[in-house]
């Protein structure tokens, strides 16, 4: 989509590993990638599908603070994301389990060392969670970079440049009342430029497929955006 618009794009996935466990670690898995953007000398726009991108443009500003140099896209995409902080509930476990076996299978483990590492994740990131909840209230403890989750980093950005809101009624990861209860009043404080794309039906991260002329029209208007921008 973007390279149809003359947009030269990189494409990335973060490991599995860094998603469930080592999220402080993000930085310096990104770092690589830093390098392909500081070097195309380009405007760039950031798209982020789900939280897991929200997770890597996070790791991408906390690289670029420590060479001293801030990562500053032009326009911003929120694309299924930021969702809710994460509430531990036994089916929400055995759904984030069968994922993560999923993402490990992709990931190139075998059967077996998928399924044992998805047991430990049922049982640290799933269970403890939720006894933590049940017992004593507490919210889910999870990792983290800078003690910050990324949806909250997200919602917090202080970075004033045009942003897309993408999202829907019917995605079960990013609900919409969380988006306009608590994300978009947040970042109208912030961001002077802000369009909303709002659809009533459409998967997480499906909307393009679901919706493909209007999603394609306002990315349009957004890198025509950026490109008529002299700043």
């Amino acid at each position: 989509m973007y390279s149809d618009l003359g947009c030269p794009t990189v494409e990335y996935i973060l490991p599995t590993r860094f998603i469930f466990r080592h999220t402080e670690q993000v930085f310096e898995a990104v770092d690589d990638l830093l390098d392909v953007v500081e070097r195309s000398g380009r405007k760039t726009i950031v798209h982020c599908l789900s939280d897991t991108a929200s997770m890597t443009f996070q790791g991408l500003s906390v690289a670029a603070d420590l060479r001293g140099d801030p990562f500053n896209p032009s326009a911003i995409v929120w694309d299924s994301c930021p969702g809710p902080y994460p509430i531990v509930t036994l089916p929400r476990t055995v759904v984030l389990t069968a994922i993560n076996w999923l993402a490990r299978m992709r990931d190139g483990m075998n059967l077996r060392q998928a399924i044992t590492s998805s047991a430990v994740d049922f049982r640290d990131l799933g269970w403890k969670n939720f006894i933590r909840r049940y017992r004593y209230g507490l919210d889910s403890k999870i990792s983290t970079m800078d003690e910050t989750w990324c949806g909250y980093w997200a919602r917090d950005h202080p970075l004033d440049v045009p942003q897309l809101y993408i999202y829907s009624k019917s995605d079960f990861y990013c609900p919409w009342s969380n988006i306009e209860t608590n994300v978009l009043p947040a970042r109208r404080k912030i961001v002077k430029d802000l369009t909303v794309l709002k659809f009533h039906k459409s998967p997480h991260v499906g909307h393009l497929r679901a919706n493909g002329e209007t999603y394609r029209q306002h990315i349009k208007q957004l890198v025509e955006k950026v490109n008529n921008n002299t700043k």
